[in-house]
C-alpha cells in the first residue's frame, strides 16, 4: 500500500467518520504492519453489521479470535478476565468450521457432490 492509496481509501473513511486527529489520517510510519491496521479499520467501521464474521473466516484467523470466552459487560470480578462477565465459552475448530455443511438435499440432486469435511 502507498500513501496514495492510504488518502484514497482509509483516510477518506476516517474522516467521514469524523477524525481530526493528523495522526490518524496520515500514512502509518515505515515498518508499521497495515494488515493490522486494515483489519482493525473493517473491524471498526463494520462494527454490528453483520461482517465481520465473513473477514474472520477470509482471513483464516478464526481459530486465534474465536476460541475462548466471548465477554459481555465489566460488572465482574477484577481478578477474572478483567471484570468483564464471560457469556459464552466459544470452541472453532479449523478443520470443520471454515467449510458449512452441504445440505442432503443438495447432495441428493447431483451424485459427483460430496459432503464438506468432518460432516
Amino acid at each position: 500500500m502507498t500513501s496514495d492509496i492510504w488518502d484514497k481509501t482509509i483516510r477518506l473513511l476516517r474522516q467521514r467518520a469524523g477524525f481530526t486527529d493528523p495522526g490518524a489520517l496520515s500514512f502509518p510510519a515505515a515498518g508499521a504492519d497495515l494488515t493490522a491496521i486494515i483489519r482493525n479499520e473493517r473491524r471498526s467501521e463494520f462494527a454490528f453489521e453483520g461482517l465481520r464474521i465473513d473477514d474472520i473466516r477470509r482471513w483464516r484467523i478464526a481459530e486465534q479470535v474465536m476460541n475462548g470466552w466471548a465477554h459481555g459487560a465489566k460488572y465482574g470480578d477484577p481478578a477474572t478476565d478483567n471484570g468483564y462477565l464471560r457469556v459464552q465459552l466459544r470452541s472453532f475448530d479449523k478443520n470443520k468450521h471454515y467449510l458449512w455443511p452441504i445440505p442432503s438435499s443438495e447432495i441428493v440432486k447431483d451424485s459427483h457432490l460430496n459432503q464438506n469435511p468432518n460432516y
